[in-house]
């Protein structure tokens, strides 16, 4: 009987030192105010009875009703809240809906729904969609994304997820634009030397209107008006950012905060990628003088192929999926996402 109590304690031990390894050796994501630890063990442990951090991000059925989500949408309620233009609380300029962007059951991240999204051969941009918000200095915006899995990828990259602050005229013009391209493109078009491409996503800021005294922390001095020449990709700082692949979701979270005031740098941009911390920029002058108070309050999604000579879209017709959009004040984190192929 003592033989067989002591036995039993060694599995036990055992498994409580692989978790430890794994728990310390996992991804590590630095929200905003907190510090937060996402592991290949969050599963077992939940199974367990165990939590890694009882302040570790919610789950997405927490999201939409806690007090710092600014949106979410999933797609489960079966139709896209539809509202005039510019008005907050649904989306609005809808292009492409219903023909090329719908609500399908076919793939979901989180769920059982997700945003299908049809790109006709030779279209650039086949669809895109907006919302509004109550400004904030700081948001976190995570989604899920997925491409076919015999995706044509653009050679000139994508700009796909965008969020503005401050004065909005088009995409390419407003007081500030932070891109997500998936994947990356010519980030300063002026220069050809940029145009070496991975097929990795990319944070690009982009200002149009305010002029001197912007710092993206590049160690170069930032222009800022209408043009193709200001388009600043930031770089992978923390770890290399994946190789997309068509036929799994990815799931991305981006973080930005402006500086507290005039001329100070402590602006923000994080980027987040399965969970894993791809680039941090601190010590940012986001917003000067003139626009000391603009705030970010405008979401986007506007899938822009960057086919040869940025004229033309995909060779042939493909699809790619959206889904559980979240825009918060305070880091969001991953759901388990489905990766079964459909």
């Amino acid at each position: 009987m003592k033989f067989c109590r002591s036995f039993g304690i060694i599995p036990a031990a055992f498994l409580l030192l692989i978790i430890t390894i794994l728990y310390l050796s996992g991804p590590s994501n630095l929200g905003e105010g907190n510090f937060t630890v996402q592991t290949p063990v969050t599963p077992l442990l939940n199974i367990l009875g165990g939590k890694l951090n009882q302040s570790g991000p919610l789950s997405d059925q927490d999201l939409e009703n806690d007090p710092k989500t600014i949106f979410y949408e999933d797609f489960e309620k079966g139709q896209i809240p539809v509202v005039d233009y510019e008005n907050t609380g649904g989306f609005y300029d809808l292009n492409g809906y219903p023909d090329l962007m719908y609500i399908t059951g076919k793939e979901a991240a989180v769920g059982s729904h997700s945003l299908e999204l049809v790109h006709p051969a030779g279209v650039i941009s086949p669809q895109w969609l907006h919302r509004k918000f109550p400004g904030s200095d700081s948001v976190f915006v995570r989604f899920y994304r997925k491409w076919e899995k015999d995706w044509i990828w653009p050679p000139l990259g994508a700009h796909d997820v965008l969020i503005f602050a401050g004065r909005y005229d088009s995409p390419t013009s407003s007081d500030l634009t932070l891109y997500l391209d998936l994947p990356q493109g010519p980030t300063q078009r002026i220069d050809k030397k940029n145009w070496d491409l991975a097929r990795q996503p990319e944070l690009v800021l982009k200002s149009s209107f305010q002029g001197p005294g912007l710092d993206f922390g590049l160690g170069k001095e930032i222009i800022s008006h209408e043009g193709w020449d200001n388009y600043y990709g930031l770089p992978f700082n923390k770890r290399p950012a994946p190789v997309l692949e068509g036929g799994r979701w990815y799931c991305f979270e981006f973080m930005v905060k402006m500086n507290s005031a005039p001329g100070k740098k402590d602006g923000k941009v994080r980027l987040w990628i399965d969970g894993f911390l791809i680039t941090e920029m601190t010590g940012l002058t986001l917003r000067n003088e003139s626009h000391k108070d603009i705030k970010w309050n405008h979401w986007m999604l506007g899938p822009r192929y960057g086919g040869e000579g940025f004229k033309t879209g995909p060779p042939r017709e493909q699809k790619s999926w959206i889904d559980a959009i979240a825009v918060s004040t305070s880091y969001i984190g991953t759901a388990v996402p489905n990766q079964t192929e459909k």
